[in-house]
């Protein structure tokens, strides 16, 4: 539900947890600049898919001037897609 998804995500931000996992909820539009890892549990044969998961933590990176961000691909995507260089 919407509210328990708000809840969940305000608890998230405030820091009383350090990690969110979701299902086709943050694939799209989500920036958070204190984003440090990404972990992909799904394989996709899109590979705009792949970049807009990863793109997730990349981008965390650029906005917070950030140099390092933690990818595991437990999906098989860059398997299916290549490495992004």
């Amino acid at each position: 539900p919407k509210r328990k998804r708000e809840e969940i995500m305000n608890r998230f931000e405030a820091g009383e947890f350090l990690v969110l996992i979701n299902v086709y909820i943050l694939t799209e539009g989500y920036d958070d600049p204190t984003i440090s890892a990404v972990i992909i549990l799904r394989p996709t044969n899109s590979d705009q898919v792949m970049i807009q998961m990863i793109g997730r933590g990349l981008r965390a990176y650029l906005q917070a001037n950030k140099k390092n961000c933690l990818v595991l691909d437990f999906g098989g995507c860059t398997k299916l897609h290549g490495t992004l260089e």
